[in-house]
């Protein structure tokens, strides 16, 4: 469970990054 939250938030900050790189 703690795993996913982690992978969830990974996602979540790459996506944030790709935005502000675009």
């Amino acid at each position: 469970m703690i795993d996913k939250a982690i992978i969830v938030l990974g996602a979540l900050i790459a996506l944030l990054e790709l935005i502000r790189f675009l």
